[in-house]
């Protein structure tokens, strides 16, 4: 059953801002065209190609660069949670002007496998990387503010009662008791004007908390959604348990389709304003 009151606010914010509902449960996602340019993906192809949740995330980044209003200039990409890059490097590879890449990475593995995919596909000299806590690193960045920067983010957003510093089996999706620790914290830090913030979140993260907290202090520039099943984790007894809660308290939306759920990711690029 459709929670009709968490569903509506997503709707409104949508049309609102004449995005884009997509349903992607039977799309798989092929980086082919994207990566014709060269280069071996440092990590098992199968794993990668099967995310929607990554291919949304490419599709974000290649859009967020083709809106930056000054082209004349190098852009800054800040991508925080970098994983193996390749959503980087595939914006890279599509863009109209140049961009660099600070690629932010807590996990050692993940580093090692971006600096493999950005040096296999040429464009390591554009790379930067940084091994450690991605919002320490934005709350600490020192910008130069005559640069074009696009803060970019598919973090954890999956709400949980499990404590983010102390359980690390589910730390790939943990975003707090409402999904929106880190979501909250890159919107909410010291980013330059007119900077361009493009983040990934979903119908699990609180959507009406999320979206008061994006019309606060941003412009939104482009929003698409899709409809997807949930995932490994999502489906285990102790998250879906908790989101039955959130859902039973009119806090989030999923629904069920006999055996399997479904959710929907929501990609937002937005600008701040002052």
């Amino acid at each position: 059953m459709i929670n009709q009151s968490v569903w509506n606010s997503i709707e409104r914010y949508i049309n609102k801002h004449d995005g884009v509902i997509r349903d992607l449960v039977e799309f798989k996602p092929d980086y082919t065209n994207e990566l014709r340019k060269g280069g071996e993906v440092a990590v098992d192809p199968g794993l990668f190609l099967a995310s929607r949740d990554t291919w949304m995330y490419s599709e974000m980044l290649k859009k967020a660069v083709s809106l930056v209003p000054d082209k004349s200039k190098t852009s800054f990409l800040i991508d925080l949670g970098a994983g193996n890059s390749i959503p980087s490097i595939v914006t890279m590879l599509d863009a109209d002007h140049n961009v660099k890449v600070e690629a932010v990475e807590i996990n050692h593995n993940a580093i090692d496998s971006s600096k493999n995919n950005a040096k296999s596909f040429g464009v390591i000299d554009r790379f930067s990387f940084h091994q450690g806590n991605m919002l320490q690193y934005l709350n600490q960045y020192n910008y130069n503010h005559d640069n074009c920067y696009i803060i970019a983010s598919n973090p954890p957003y999956v709400p949980t009662n499990i404590d983010i510093n102390e359980n690390q089996e589910y730390s790939a999706i943990n975003g707090g008791e409402d999904g929106l620790y880190y979501l909250k914290s890159i919107l909410s830090s010291n980013l330059p004007k007119c900077s361009i913030v493009a983040v990934q979140w979903s119908s699990l993260s609180t959507p009406r908390k999320m979206i008061n907290l994006i019309e606060e202090n941003f412009k939104c520039l482009n929003v698409i959604a899709a409809r997807v099943p949930f995932g490994i984790y999502t489906s285990k007894e102790k998250i879906l348990s908790f989101l039955n809660v959130k859902k039973n308290a009119d806090e989030v939306f999923f629904e069920s389709d006999e055996d399997t759920n479904y959710y929907y990711i929501i990609s937002t690029i937005l600008q701040r304003i002052d």
